[in-house]
């Protein structure tokens, strides 16, 4: 990895990222983010990759190997960098970068949120356009009116870390319908070494969860923090459906067809009915929690300066 972003920062002229070193400094609340940044960064490399490293040799050691495996390790690898550089406020989210860096190197970007972002007051200029713009009234003397819309972001990543806690916790414990890799040769949920190897998937799959809940909460932090107003609670409500919605949709194509590492009902045999009922119940959220986030309202909010 370290080589290809080499061979691609000579093609691009990007320059060097410090972002791990500002990440680390935040975490260990040092008082000057940006001293020794090349040691600092090397020392979040190093402590990124091993943990990460020690992750991969708990999973071959419990027999999850193969594309499959690579697959779950690399969502967490990513997963892990986004939630630290985001929760500590030194990194964006993906969605929130240019195109260009997204195709180039989407891991190693600086957040490009400019200094009135973080001002709890904004300039008055600011403040004017920002009115105007929205067609808010006109302020009367000594006050000025900011119109912000609320985020999306924070309710859709949420909705898809609750809906993959409610798969998890209701069909792979509470009923136990089905595991991670129950549909797999050589992992059979009727076998002690089959039943630890779906323990430590299910563990890893509520992890990834876990994370995009984490991932959402810091967003909602971070609007609260910029002075951005909630949503209305029908498009809050709506946005939630649309996550489990996405969350449902995917699991189902990657994971029960694509993959055919499980099934909704492994336990009988994996029919297809359970299968597309559980597809159909991802697009109903889908569609319902659009059209209730659709007519929550208008989600522009005027803010008194």
């Amino acid at each position: 990895m370290a080589g290809t972003s080499k061979l691609e920062q000579l093609a691009t002229g990007r320059p060097d990222s410090y972002l791990p070193a500002r990440t680390l400094a935040h975490l260990l609340r040092l008082p000057e983010p940006d001293r020794d940044r090349w040691t600092r960064n090397k020392a979040m490399h190093y402590v990124a990759g091993a943990t990460a490293g020690a992750v991969r040799g708990l999973m071959s050691a419990s027999n999850l190997r193969g594309p499959f495996a690579s697959l779950m390790h690399a969502n967490l690898r990513l997963s892990f960098d986004q939630t630290l550089e985001n929760a500590t406020g030194v990194g964006a989210p993906p969605w929130t970068w240019p195109r260009d860096e997204l195709i180039i190197d989407w891991r190693t970007r600086r957040s490009t949120r400019s200094s009135q972002a973080r001002s709890p007051t904004p300039p008055s200029h600011l403040c004017d356009q920002l009115g105007t713009a929205a067609g808010a009234p006109e302020a009367h003397e000594g006050v000025r009116v900011a119109t912000m819309k609320g985020p999306r972001a924070p309710a859709l990543l949420l909705g898809v870390g609750l809906g993959g806690f409610i798969d998890g916790i209701l069909l792979h414990q509470v009923l136990q319908w089905h595991h991670m890799l129950t549909s797999t040769s050589g992992h059979p949920m009727t076998t002690v070494a089959g039943l630890e190897a779906n323990t430590l998937a299910d563990g890893l799959f509520h992890l990834a969860t876990w994370i995009c809940v984490a991932a959402g909460s810091t967003l909602l932090y971070t609007a609260w923090r910029d002075g951005r107003l909630a949503p209305p609670r029908r498009a809050h409500l709506g946005l939630l459906l649309t996550g489990w919605g996405l969350f449902n949709l995917v699991e189902g194509l990657i994971d029960h067809q694509m993959l055919g590492v499980h099934h909704v009902r492994d336990d009988l045999g994996g029919p297809i009915g359970w299968d597309l009922a559980f597809l159909a119940l991802g697009a109903g959220l889908l569609i319902a929690g659009w059209s209730l986030a659709s007519s929550g309202g208008d989600e522009s909010h005027e803010r008194l300066l």
